[in-house]
């Protein structure tokens, strides 16, 4: 199948570069086809750059995307907790709260931000 994709050489511009690639290529075997491509083909780049694939485009019409998530756990203990008031108690809890291990039990994901590469 052929793929387009976007292939930045450097911190210059974005080449476009199109290959054939096998129906089955994983997406590393189709990053590291676009990279070489962009240094071997006809593309203006030059060849002690680095260079990074950006994104591809197969002819099934799919896109690269990057999803940046937020994974939540939620874990929970119970600790001991010497103070003189139950206000200090819980202040004090809330000031360690980051020393000590939990044993997590639920998580929730929340996508930050989408982009296409």
């Amino acid at each position: 199948m052929k793929v387009k994709g976007k292939v930045r050489r450097a911190l210059y511009s974005t080449t476009e570069v199109e290959v054939e690639v096998p129906d089955d290529a994983t997406e590393s075997q189709i990053r590291a086809k676009l990279s070489s491509e962009a240094v071997t083909g006809n593309y203006g780049v030059v060849e002690d750059t680095a260079y990074v694939v950006r994104g591809f485009e197969a002819e099934d019409g799919l896109k690269d995307f990057e999803v940046d998530i937020c994974r939540i756990g939620y874990g929970y203990r119970t600790v001991n907790v010497r103070a003189v008031s139950m206000a200090e108690a819980r202040e004090k809890a809330e000031e360690n709260a980051g020393s000590w291990d939990y044993s997590e039990k639920d998580s929730d994901y929340k996508i930050e931000d989408v982009r296409e590469v």
